[in-house]
């Protein structure tokens, strides 16, 4: 018998909605998002999932207006159904929802993805993502909640968000539960998608498909902390970082994300990001100097050694690099968003 896969005790809902009734714009990049985040998720080397606890629901390309909101509902319930019958808790459920969001009626902070057969009309036919994320983590249904949502936020409904069932809630249990919630962008604002280089195997063509996905999916393996590993903390600051690069300065499109701050969910091993500093006068040296916390501004100083071209290896982030200088300039600075890819810093 084959060794079971490092993590067959987690589980994933995925949906991707292109396809719309004829009142809302038919979008081109979600059925791909969904696709390729559960690429990521069955990969040996990404989530390690087995293809069976994967509930993949992708529009199809022509027939009926799928997937709807029963559908979605069903893979949720199950695992309802399983608490109610006394199984006992799994250790992660990922909830990943990408195609149109709404910003539901009398709720702004809660973002809802319209189902296949919504309308303008019928905006109801919709999944809130994180009433769906509350009804798994309440319960303590599992040991981790991660929810993702690639999905515009400009529309604000005239309608409320709701699941079918009440919630099953254990407010001792599910103190202990890990979460991270990760939106596109907060309310009011669009999602992007555009044509990019595949994020998970440089060697296919590019595709079209959402920013904050690509961002998401390149986190998981490049996104580290100081200690070298993926957490929701670091994932957060990668993505928040690389949505800003691939995006022109002008768009509105923030990333949003919250989490349980104290006990962050850890996703895996990563690797930091090599970076070329030259310097022009390699005998004086030069700093790093990291913003993530303006009040305690981490200093790393780096000896040149006996060339003017060194090497440093840095986990994800925006620093500022200095060093001294002669003549009018007292200092040369450079700020630098360090986010896995060739990075070549010039003092």
């Amino acid at each position: 018998m084959p060794p079971a896969p490092p993590n067959s005790d987690d589980y994933a809902i995925v949906v991707g909605v292109d396809r719309y009734s004829a009142d809302i714009p038919q979008l081109q990049g979600s059925v791909n998002d969904a696709n390729l985040f559960q690429q990521w998720l069955t990969h040996p080397a990404g989530g390690g999932l087995p293809v069976a606890n994967v509930s993949l629901f992708p529009s199809p390309a022509v027939g009926a207006l799928q997937p709807v909101k029963d559908q979605v509902e069903d893979a949720i319930g199950r695992f309802v159904v399983d608490a109610l019958n006394g199984k006992p808790p799994k250790r992660r459920i990922y909830l990943y929802f990408s195609g149109h969001g709404m910003t539901p009626r009398g709720d702004s902070d809660e973002c809802a993805l319209l189902m296949a057969n919504a309308t303008q009309l019928f905006l109801g036919r919709c999944v809130p993502g994180r009433r769906a994320a509350r009804s798994l983590r309440n319960p303590a249904l599992f040991a981790e909640v991660v929810l993702l949502m690639d999905c515009c936020r400009e529309v604000t409904g005239s309608a409320e968000a709701v699941l079918s069932f009440p919630d099953q809630a254990d407010p001792t249990a599910a103190q202990n539960v890990r979460w991270l919630y990760g939106f596109a962008t907060k309310w009011s604002a669009l999602a992007a998608a555009r044509q990019l280089p595949h994020p998970l195997d440089v060697g296919a063509p590019p595709l079209w498909h959402g920013v904050f996905t690509h961002a998401v999916l390149e986190g998981l393996s490049r996104g580290v902390n100081a200690g070298g590993m993926v957490d929701a903390a670091s994932l957060a600051r990668f993505v928040k970082e690389r949505t800003q690069d691939l995006l022109p300065q002008e768009d509105n499109q923030r990333p949003d994300f919250q989490s349980d701050g104290g006990r962050p969910i850890v996703f895996g091993p990563g690797t930091w990001t090599k970076v070329k500093v030259t310097l022009a006068n390699p005998a004086l040296g030069f700093q790093i100097r990291d913003g993530l916390n303006i009040a305690t501004r981490l200093v790393l100083p780096v000896s040149a050694g006996g060339g003017n071209v060194l090497f440093v290896q840095l986990p994800p982030g925006r620093y500022l690099f200095a060093a001294p200088a002669t003549g009018d300039d007292w200092i040369r600075t450079r700020i630098v968003s360090v986010l896995g890819g060739d990075d070549h810093v010039e003092l």
